[in-house]
């Protein structure tokens, strides 16, 4: 009998078996009983204050969560434009530097070629060499005119090299910002007095920086008056002589930072 059972759980059942079987499950099928005379039907009733009450705490918290998405986002947006700027104006500072070099570079070139124009009028002075027949009057004019070129050309020397100082102090001074604003952001409870020391270190060179900065300023100030000191020494000794230079134009300065 087992052996029978088995081959006829094994044995493949056809399409109208299949029908056979399903129409017989629904007709034996037994009936419904009807629900007893005392039957409610319980249903949870759902209030409409109910259903405003967790609309608001959905509202609520949906505009809640889109701020603070518009807040982050909005942090986020301010600082990429903070490392931006600082970038630009790191390349600003970069171009400056070799622009000052650049300068101090030809600053260098026509300062020999006004001192070997200097060596050939004052021998021509002294009646030496191709110019000697010159007239003495042309040779001063033009000798006191190279004397005041060549000065004025150490100035412009003299203020690139103080404008290069500050352009150093100026990326020192911002370095230090940035590593002091990096060491503020944390935690005051995870700072060792190392830490502490490091920060007052900082703060004392950038108090420096600002310092030495402007005492660069005031130093130019004090060298332009100077200047116009010497301006004047030398144009009275070049009257003293019956000349008189060539007027320049401020507008037309050949040297100016």
């Amino acid at each position: 009998l087992d052996k029978v059972t088995q081959k006829s759980e094994t044995r493949p059942k056809s399409a109208c078996e299949g029908m056979l079987i399903e129409h017989y499950l629904l007709e034996t099928s037994p009936p419904v009983p009807p629900p007893p005379l005392n039957y409610s039907l319980s249903t949870t009733h759902i209030s409409d204050d109910s259903l405003s009450d967790e609309d608001s705490k959905t509202a609520a918290l949906t505009s809640q969560m889109q701020r603070n998405t518009l807040m982050d986002g909005s942090c986020s947006s301010i600082s990429r434009k903070v490392r931006n700027t600082k970038k630009l104006v790191r390349q600003k500072r970069l171009r400056m530097a070799q622009e000052i070099q650049r300068k101090l570079e030809e600053t260098e070139v026509k300062q020999r070629d006004l001192e070997s124009r200097g060596v050939i009028v004052e021998k021509a002075l002294n009646g030496e060499g191709e110019c000697s027949g010159r007239e003495e009057a042309d040779l001063l004019r033009e000798f006191f005119d190279l004397m005041r070129e060549r000065t004025e050309l150490r100035r412009y020397e003299k203020e690139l090299l103080v404008r290069a100082q500050e352009v150093q102090l100026e990326d020192r001074h911002e370095r230090l910002e940035q590593e002091l604003r990096e060491r503020l952001a944390d935690d005051d409870k995870n700072k060792t007095n190392d830490d502490v020391k490091k920060e007052g270190e900082i703060l004392t060179e950038m108090l420096e920086i600002v310092a030495k900065r402007d005492s660069l300023i005031a130093l130019l100030e004090d060298e332009r008056q100077r200047y116009k000191d010497e301006d004047k020494e030398l144009e009275a000794q070049v009257l003293s002589k019956g000349l008189r230079l060539s007027p320049i134009k401020k507008e037309d300065t050949k040297y100016s930072v």
